[in-house]
């Protein structure tokens, strides 16, 4: 083959990079605009996001078109591809990886079998190999966006729309399919237009440049302006997160603050006739606004409600450690307050403890307690059979065992409400992402029933509910929990029965998990010096929303808030971005009141600020 061909084959890939990526970056930024993600920006705002979002996946798309260019380009030295069909041959390859991938994320969302999405891909593989390799022009069209919609853009797009929307994803799919099919139109004189050696080398110098220039401009815009494209998008997301820029200079977080004030330590409070036994049930990943209808067996405990309870952090490990300690501690590494933990204080005192874990991470963080047992030994086991039968059947005979004593601890751990949301025999909630997530929460419920009725009603013996996190459930475009301090991911109910206390109901006061601690010690009379208050103390002052300040994080981000009242201020140290909620008024936080701050915004700034220079802990 003539050398002149070949060359100019490899520019047109680099050009149909381009194409694709700018395409494709319109389409994610214009897709969160669609979906009311980005209410702050305005049309101006918006047009410039559409416009940065497509510049910068034309320079991904160039970087990438150079690569598979340069790979092509090796025929100069011998390596021999399929004359007609190399094309074909990588846009099979994306294809397979495309419908792998979708099968994937479908299988999360319907439960498929994992033989029929293996089956499933191999067919469609052969089914596109098959007529690919008959039609090169076709697969010179649709290789590159092919290959980034494999990059997750579409892919998750559909994923995140059908478990909102169940079936309504029909419509979210073709309109998003229109956009694609008016853009490739638009694009086409481009894709067919012939390109120089000049023109090639001038389109990778300016994709350098948007790429190693993007984060340091984008520093300049406005919160929301960035927080649409980082944090909303899924491909602007990933180009983003992949290059070299500044994050938050801490230095604006205490700039113009007053000197921290004095924090009161809270007064222990004492009962009348201390518990003989307490029993703490802890379900994983159950959301605040889940109780409800959805648990009846939860609703008709009768208690104290705290009804602004929260997780200092969306993940296990920082939560478990927190409610065993009475702090909260962004180094789990750090293990010298083990010996001051609840289990260890329990010993001491003389109160046998026992754990029931439905998981081999929260087995190992319940350090101090007298034994722990294990009902899943495997993650596996986890992903794909229902625990919750065998913890409230292994619940009730230890505490048959334990009440044969003097005094008893019993901490009881239920996994179910966690991903990937197993089909139950009891409750079927339907396809979608959400009702299939509120399905086990109810099967939850059903078996805390069981263990509740074991319990009883005794006047010796406490019983606390709560959740370690939530679960975000593709509220802010992210579909877990660990990484974002949304509400959904932080906000957890917490239920505490005491015998003798009259005055049950709900509770506004700002409470912590944390609080837990010294709950339980003091609900057996032990003294502490734990500097946090104790669920105890909160409800029977009928503390206030605008009492306390709590702080939260995210080590994955890394991520910090503080909520105060009905006002939350997020401070994500990577991104540079800040944003502020006002949770009465904006309670699914989607209006970012950062760019127009009001009074509370500040003393919130501060208040972090000073937290983050001497360390998140405390209460």
């Amino acid at each position: 083959m003539p050398r002149a061909p070949r060359v100019q084959v490899n520019q047109t890939i680099v050009v149909r990079g381009a194409a694709a990526g700018a395409l494709i970056g319109a389409i994610d930024v214009i897709d969160v605009i669609a979906g009311g993600f980005a209410p702050g920006l305005g049309v101006v705002g918006g047009i410039g996001a559409v416009l940065t979002l497509a510049a910068l996946g034309a320079a991904a798309g160039t970087m990438v078109g150079a690569v598979v260019a340069l790979l092509k380009g090796l025929e100069r030295f011998g390596v021999r591809w399929p004359a007609r069909r190399q094309a074909a041959v990588v846009t099979t390859i994306a294809l397979t990886i495309v419908t792998s991938g979708l099968l994937v994320g479908l299988r999360m969302v319907v439960p498929i079998a994992p033989i029929i999405a293996v089956l499933g891909t191999v067919l469609a593989g052969l089914v596109l190999l098959a007529l690919l390799w008959r039609r090169p022009t076709i697969a010179a069209w649709i290789a590159w966006p092919l290959l980034f919609v494999w990059a997750d853009v579409l892919g998750a797009r559909l994923l995140y729309s059908f478990s909102r929307a169940g079936v309504a994803t029909i419509a979210h799919a073709a309109s998003m399919i229109v956009i694609c099919v008016i853009g490739a139109i638009a694009l086409s004189p481009l894709i067919r237009r012939r390109v120089s050696n000049r023109d090639v080398v001038i389109a990778l110098l300016a994709a350098a440049a948007v790429l190693v220039s993007a984060r340091p401009l984008l520093t300049k815009t406005s919160h929301t302006f960035r927080l649409a494209l980082y944090e909303r998008t899924s491909f602007g997301f990933r180009v983003l997160a992949s290059l070299p820029g500044p994050g938050l200079d801490r230095g604006v977080l205490t700039r113009d603050c007053a000197p921290p004030g004095r924090r009161d330590v809270a007064v222990p409070a004492g009962l009348e006739r201390p518990m003989r036994g307490v029993v703490v049930i802890m379900v994983d990943a159950l959301r605040a606004d889940r109780v409800g209808a959805k648990t009846p067996n939860l609703s008709a405990l009768d208690g104290w409600r705290f009804v602004n309870g929260f997780s200092p952090a969306p993940s296990t490990k920082h939560a478990v450690r927190a409610t065993l300690i009475g702090a909260v501690r962004a180094d789990t590494s750090d293990r010298r307050e083990d010996e001051s933990s609840i289990g260890t204080r329990l010993a001491a005192a003389g109160i046998p403890s026992h754990a029931i874990a439905s998981h081999a991470t929260v087995a190992g963080l319940l350090t101090g307690l007298d034994t722990v047992e294990l009902i899943e030994p495997t993650a596996k086991a986890n992903r794909e059979s229902l625990s919750s039968p065998k913890t409230a059947e292994r619940a009730r005979a230890a505490l048959i065992k334990l009440r044969t004593g003097d005094r008893f601890f019993l901490f009881v751990h239920f996994y179910d409400p966690h991903a990937h949301y197993v089909e139950n025999p009891l409750f079927d909630g339907g396809m979608s992402l959400a009702a299939r997530y509120d399905a086990e929460v109810a099967y939850t419920d059903h078996f805390i029933g069981r263990l509740l009725a074991d319990v009883g009603d005794p006047d010796d013996v406490a019983v606390l509910v709560f959740g370690d996190h939530g679960e975000e459930l593709w509220d802010h475009r992210y579909r877990w929990h660990r990484t974002r301090v949304y509400d959904e991911s932080v906000r957890v109910p917490i239920i505490l029965r005491v015998p003798g206390e009259d005055r049950p109901g709900d509770v506004e006061g700002l409470v912590s998990i944390a609080d837990i601690a010294p709950t339980i010690l003091e609900l057996y009379g032990i003294d502490h010096q734990i500097a946090g208050p104790s669920l105890l103390t909160s409800a029977r002052a009928r503390r206030q929303r605008d009492d306390r300040a709590l702080f939260l994080f995210s080590d994955i981000e890394p991520t910090y808030a503080v909520v105060r009242g009905d006002d939350k201020v997020i401070a994500n140290l990577g991104t540079g971005i800040l944003e502020h909620y006002n949770l009465a008024a904006d309670p699914g936080e989607q209006h970012n009141l950062a760019d127009r701050p009001r009074p509370p915004f500040d003393e919130l700034r501060c208040l972090l600020g000073q937290r983050l220079t001497t360390g998140i802990g405390a209460p």
